[in-house]
């Protein structure tokens, strides 16, 4: 169940990163380049409530399948992971589907350039640096790499991902 728990909660960091998803757009056909930005941003985070909405099945589930006896346990699990099976066959051709779409729509409007980080990674002072400018946690300088310390997100995913690290060497895997 904490997995469970734990895979939502960055479900749920996953969908405060593409809200906060920034992204240049060019000058020539900005109103087609925003369109095609948007549909996508809405198709993540479409994607990201189902992936919600899988996750908090299956937490409902584990208290379902404790609660049953044996016998009709096996059924019920041989059920569900047809179901499942089901399920992901659909979610995988709409998802192919859906992104055909987005790669055409995006195709129509022109390229956003993007900034070039490099030249700013040089200013990196080690081992910790301020660059705001600069979405990334950890940047090559001249002396070696440095820790950002202006970038929450990018903080808040580092943490994230090692409090999974350790969800996933504390609790017990059972064969």
């Amino acid at each position: 169940m904490f997995f469970l728990l734990y895979l939502h909660a960055g479900l749920l960091y996953v969908k405060c990163v593409i809200v906060a998803w920034r992204t240049p757009v060019p000058q020539v056909q900005a109103e087609e380049f925003l369109q095609a930005r948007e549909e996508v941003r809405r198709h993540y985070l479409r994607v990201c409530d189902w992936g919600r909405i899988s996750i908090a099945a299956s937490a409902l589930f584990w208290p379902l399948s404790a609660s049953m006896p044996r016998t009709r346990l096996d059924g019920l699990v041989s059920v569900w992971l047809v179901a499942w099976l089901a399920i992901s066959i659909v979610a995988t051709i709409w998802g192919e589907i859906r992104r055909k779409q987005l790669t055409s729509l995006a195709l129509r409007a022109r390229p956003a350039k993007l900034p070039d980080l490099l030249p700013q990674s040089g200013l990196a002072r080690w081992p910790v640096c301020y660059e705001p400018s600069t979405p990334m946690l950890v940047l090559k300088g001249a002396r070696g790499y440095s820790l950002n310390m202006a970038n929450a997100l990018a903080f808040l995913g580092a943490a994230y991902l090692a409090g999974f690290i350790a969800l996933l060497a504390v609790l017990p895997i059972h064969h």
